[in-house]
């Protein structure tokens, strides 16, 4: 009987000790782009869900974190060009960084006494970043993600993926790292972005292979999609809600995402996609936030919607 309990004790300690015993993540997102920033603080807020503390630099900090999660403003980034100004007295266990222009945050890297090192790229394989961790990326073979080439690229496209993804790469080495070394060395002097760039110990890349073509991946490239699509989302407001569920014939949302509103559109194209959208019989919910001349009667205009709830609501 003793025998029985001081095993149960130990599991039951083990699994205690299992949530206790986090980690200490910094995580870095400087993109000023909100569809960048869902992805990026859905990873982080699971890890602070799964006991490790976690703190995010963002430049749209979450506005209610959760336990374990600290926020760290980036916006002053829009107004002031500086990488490194985040330097504290922490101690991080693993940097997580959204791996795309923002290399001059490499100085970070250096102040924490060089961590383990993850990136997270949520627009798909980046010449640059696959060959920061020496995944092989063949422009042969994969089409960049500039181009709308498929898998069965004809010669004058392997040559446009060629010529691109090269430029891409010399850009990248030959102006883009100079760029952030120089900005590093003002704060950090002595580290080598070069060097880090290649030290990266995982790469998350946001794709679905569903939607794209057969490509290599090394086991420490991953990928993931969707993260910010949780199983709970705020209920529908009341207009909204009741705009859908009388649509008879069906509805559709209409929007640009967050780096492109429909307000800044010129007033031509504006009002012939009004009026095409107002010549459907299904109901169109438009997110658009300024002036409109016309209203056409099935189209409802809204200046924010719950994307998610009118998702799973049409569905």
């Amino acid at each position: 009987m003793h025998v029985v309990t001081l095993v149960l004790l130990s599991v039951l300690l083990f699994h205690a000790f299992q949530y206790t015993h986090g980690y200490n993540i910094l995580g870095i997102c400087p993109s000023a782009s909100y569809s960048h920033q869902q992805p990026f603080q859905a990873l982080m807020k699971a890890l602070a869900a799964r006991g490790h503390r976690v703190t995010v630099a963002s430049t749209i900090p979450l506005k209610n974190p959760p336990l374990n999660y600290e926020n760290v403003d980036l916006s002053f980034s829009y107004r002031k060009k500086d990488c490194t100004g985040l330097r504290g007295n922490k101690t991080f266990d693993a940097i997580i960084i959204e791996q795309l222009w923002f290399q001059c945050y490499y100085a970070l890297v250096k102040h924490y006494n060089f961590p383990v090192l993850m990136g997270f790229l949520s627009v798909g394989n980046l010449p640059y970043v696959m060959d920061s961790v020496g995944n092989p990326d063949d422009p042969n073979l994969n089409p960049d993600m500039a181009y709308p080439f498929t898998d069965k690229m004809a010669i004058v496209e392997r040559i446009q993926n060629i010529l691109y993804t090269t430029w891409t790469r010399l850009y990248y080495r030959y102006w883009h790292l100079p760029r952030a070394q120089r900005i590093a060395n003002e704060w950090t002097p002595g580290v080598s972005v070069y060097d880090i760039d290649k030290n990266f110990s995982l790469v998350i890349l946001g794709n679905n292979h569903v939607f794209g073509y057969p490509k290599p991946l090394l086991p420490h490239v991953i990928e993931v999609h969707s993260l910010q699509i949780s199983e709970k989302f705020e209920p529908l407001p009341e207009e909204i809600r009741e705009f859908l569920d009388n649509a008879r014939d069906g509805a559709i949302y209409f929007s640009l995402g967050s780096n492109l509103q429909t307000h800044q559109l010129p007033a031509g194209p504006l009002t012939a996609l009004c009026n095409a959208l107002g010549s459907l019989k299904q109901r169109v919910l438009l997110k658009h936030d300024g002036y409109m001349a016309i209203h056409p009667t099935n189209v409802k205009f809204v200046k924010w919607a719950p994307q998610q709830a009118v998702l799973g609501k049409t569905a």
